[in-house]
């Protein structure tokens, strides 16, 4: 009689213990997601970081060859016309001169 009681005792709690079991499971696997997440995020933070300093690291280059140097005013080139206001073209300065002083 003692022993069936404590048989029927032990099989009450026996759905208990399940959901118990059960609980602790879900729990490991949420920790082991949220420990995946954060080591998925520590890797993608390492990544950006070494990128940023990479970038940072990188020698700065010469673009002055890209650079368009404005021309100074004896620099140019005499063979090269200009347009007046009026639209017509006119040789550079330099031969304008000779121009007019033909003319005068």
């Amino acid at each position: 009689e003692k022993i069936k009681r404590e048989l029927t005792q032990l099989e009450s709690l026996l759905p208990e213990m399940r959901v118990k079991i059960e609980d602790s499971n879900d729990q490991m696997n949420n920790e082991k997601e949220g420990l995946q997440r954060q080591e998925s995020e520590r890797m993608a933070e390492e990544a950006i970081a070494a990128k940023n300093k990479e970038i940072k690291e990188k020698p700065i280059t010469n673009i002055s060859h890209l650079i368009k140097r404005k021309r100074e005013n004896g620099d140019s080139d005499p063979n090269s016309k200009k347009v007046c206001s009026n639209g017509h073209n006119v040789q550079s300065s330099d031969n304008t001169s000779d121009q007019t002083l033909a003319t005068n």
